[in-house]
């Protein structure tokens, strides 16, 4: 089901951009996966 696969990429990825929004990014240490 590439369809709902992609949806949960685009919500991870929508998550993980507001994230970086809110906190200013310090060092290329730790990327949450």
């Amino acid at each position: 089901q590439p369809r709902r696969t992609r949806q949960t990429l685009v919500t991870a990825f929508a998550s993980l951009a507001s994230k970086r929004d809110k906190n200013p990014p310090k060092k290329h240490g730790n990327i949450p996966l």
